[in-house]
């Protein structure tokens, strides 16, 4: 399988963000999740000289590759996991943020990891495409995260932080 359909411009940045950082097979086994830098590519295993949905995951930070190239934030290995349904998927981002997908991209739902110790720490949803702020935080990542076998529930890891949601 090889995803021919970035066939458009190149650029300097054209294959870093390409690289697939992680990959997984949904819990059903008819498709494959592969994430790189600004996107996901779902994969039919019964048709795989192309995706059969591609999902942007932020794309305010196409407009930051240059920024992100400087302080080595384009090389960042986002993980993906897939739900007990096969129907969604979950990735992390930077600004301590994470997706939560259906396979079609239609419910691309943005969260944010709350780090009020005061609080319960909930997941806060937010607008799928919020402006980059001044506040933007790169060094806040969610790389890692699993979805339950069984259940709707998901955990995250945002720097020395395990975080939970129920989705």
């Amino acid at each position: 399988m090889e995803d021919k359909e970035n066939t458009g411009q190149k650029n300097f940045f054209t294959d870093i963000v390409a690289s697939i950082s992680d990959l997984t097979y949904t819990k059903n086994g008819r498709y494959i999740f592969s994430r790189d830098f600004l996107n996901v590519k779902i994969w039919d295993v019964n048709m795989t000289n192309k995706p059969v949905q591609t999902v942007a995951i932020f794309e305010p930070l196409k407009s930051k590759l240059c920024e992100l190239y400087e302080n080595e934030g384009i090389f960042e290995k986002f993980s993906i996991s897939s739900c007990p349904n096969s129907n969604y998927f979950m990735t992390g981002l930077f600004n301590s943020n994470f997706h939560i997908s259906d396979r079609n991209g239609e419910h691309n739902l943005q969260f944010e990891l709350n780090f009020d110790k005061k609080t319960i720490c909930k997941p806060i949803p937010k607008k799928f495409y919020e402006p980059l702020g001044a506040k933007y935080d790169y060094q806040r990542k969610v790389l890692k995260g699993t979805w339950h076998p069984h259940e709707d529930f998901v955990a995250m890891a945002c720097l020395n932080c395990l975080y939970f949601f129920h989705a």
